[in-house]
């Protein structure tokens, strides 16, 4: 009777263990998750910091066009 005891609390506590195991490996992978949404949202903010940056210096470019196109009036 006891050895049952024994064995059905062996049995529990290994159930236990594998449902731990289970939700440890769960959150993990929430975890891991939530890990590559951040580091997509830092790669996206990085790539529109740098989009914005290429449209000022094309902007940059067009005002130097412009002033290219006074300058050839001038001459003209």
């Amino acid at each position: 009777m006891v050895m049952m005891v024994m064995t059905r609390m062996m049995m529990m506590m290994i159930m236990m263990m594998m449902m731990m195991m289970m939700m440890m490996m769960m959150m993990i992978r929430v975890i891991m998750i939530m890990m590559m949404m951040m580091m997509m949202m830092m790669l996206m903010i990085v790539i529109m910091m740098t989009d914005d940056a290429d449209a000022a210096a094309d902007d940059d470019d067009d005002d130097d066009d412009d002033d290219d196109d006074a300058d050839d009036d001038d001459d003209g």
